[in-house]
């Protein structure tokens, strides 16, 4: 059975939002709520339910603004930027001008709509303009079309997606737990309440790092290497990209010809070496894993070789994330902002402080031991991402439903018949959509 398609124009009203001018405190802290993409889950995560936001509007706000109040049930969809974040408007709310959104007609549900724009994001992603500022037009969306079940039909496709996405939001809130775990512990063993940790001392990093030339290094500059002289085969180049939400991941393929290794050997990066970014996104921790093989690094990176009798690469690792004592000298070494301004220099004179080395390998165990949990949890994460992407190509193209399409057909062919009316399809049309 084909289910006709239809444009999202035939289904829903199509508007845009607006911003009100900030200068004009009147337009402001009202009650209305006003949504920007930053209030929505990242593209392909989550369709959220809209209550409430971080910024309100007043309904004079709303008046100085082309754009409609939008009521519940109302689907949007963020059109540029990051495209592809969807919500349900659960409240009378607005939008600011990143929005394309849908208010259903009767021919259809709001969520399975969401799901819908969810489902096909690659395909309207594929609309927008190519220009630096990605954005799809709200006439590039009006006229995509999308398959549209019997309302019944509709419902049935929604529940059966539901009960798949609540197992990702159960394994998503057991993430989210998980990541808090390495930070509390690291805090209650080396926290200020952590026994004795007042009478620790505490060295800068080219201290602790190992006493020799180059224990502290970053990679080649542009006039020695080039990115046009890498290849897909040879000695692997570390960059930004392999310090990823402050683990070591492997990236693209960026290698460095097996002939001139010998004359950048001074960039070699070691296992156990930290790795800190200092260009591009700073701040980026990682280690780097027991088993990497030879490897170098570009000149975004700071690599350190620690001293083994003195600091643990992972209590080093964590320190710099977690530890107070770090993160104020890094406010204070980045003018007042976190995570910024960071360089060869003020790595080196980070102080991290110096519990016993045991009780530094105890910690390093238990974060090997965390790693060894969290990788497994990702595969477990990837599999389910996997199986609900593949439900939902079943359930967009009819297959997922068809034994209860069968089990329900008089129902569904008097909802047919009704939705080929609004539609303004003839029977024959209609019969034709639906195969």
């Amino acid at each position: 059975m084909r289910w006709p398609l239809v444009p999202l124009s035939d289904v829903a009203e199509v508007s845009g939002g607006s911003t009100p001018r900030s200068s004009e405190d009147r337009y402001w802290d009202g009650s209305i709520p006003w949504v920007t993409p930053t209030d929505l889950p990242m593209p392909g995560t989550e369709i959220a339910d809209v209550y409430d936001t971080k910024d309100n509007i007043t309904e004079q706000g709303l008046s100085s603004i082309s754009a409609p109040l939008l009521r519940p049930g109302a689907v949007l969809f963020s059109s540029r930027a990051s495209i592809g974040k969807v919500g349900i408007a659960r409240v009378p709310l607005a939008t600011n001008q990143g929005f394309v959104n849908f208010s259903p007609r009767q021919l259809v549900d709001s969520k399975f709509l969401a799901n819908c724009l969810q489902h096909f994001t690659p395909q309207i992603a594929s609309l927008a303009s190519s220009t630096t500022f990605r954005e799809v037009s709200r006439g590039s969306i009006r006229k995509f079309k999308i398959p549209l079940p019997p309302l019944s039909e509709q419902r049935r496709i929604v529940e059966i997606l539901d009960q798949a996405d609540a197992l990702r939001r159960l394994r998503a809130e057991a993430d989210a737990k998980a990541q808090r775990i390495l930070p509390a512990l690291f805090l209650k063993m080396f926290g200020e309440g952590a026994a004795n940790s007042s009478r620790w001392p505490s060295q800068k990093i080219s201290q602790l790092a190992e006493q020799r030339r180059g224990s502290i290094r970053t990679g080649p500059f542009g006039s020695q290497l080039r990115h046009a002289e890498f290849i897909s085969e040879g000695v692997p180049v570390l960059g930004i990209d392999n310090v990823v939400t402050n683990r070591f991941r492997w990236a693209r393929v960026r290698c460095l010809p097996l002939e001139r290794y010998d004359e950048f050997k001074q960039f070699r990066v070691l296992p156990g070496d930290v790795l800190i970014t200092i260009m591009g996104t700073t701040g980026r921790v990682c280690v780097a894993p027991s088993d990497l093989p030879e490897c170098m690094s570009t000149k975004h990176l700071c690599v350190i070789t620690f001293d083994r009798s003195k600091i643990d690469p992972l209590y080093a690792w964590a320190s710099i994330l977690h530890d107070p004592f770090v993160r104020q000298q890094v406010r204070t070494s980045g003018h007042g902002a976190i995570m910024e301004g960071w360089n060869m220099g003020i790595v080196s004179s980070l102080r991290l402080r110096r519990p016993p080395i045991e009780q530094q390998r105890e910690f390093a165990d238990l974060v090997l031991r965390l790693e060894k949990q969290r990788t497994h949890q990702e595969n477990v994460d990837e599999t389910l991402d996997e199986l609900f992407s593949s439900l939902a190509h079943r359930a967009f193209s009819g297959e997922l439903t068809a034994k209860w399409r069968e089990a329900h057909w008089e129902q569904l062919r008097a909802e047919m018949a009704e939705q080929a009316k609004l539609l303004n399809l003839s029977v024959p049309e209609a019969a034709k959509a639906h195969g």
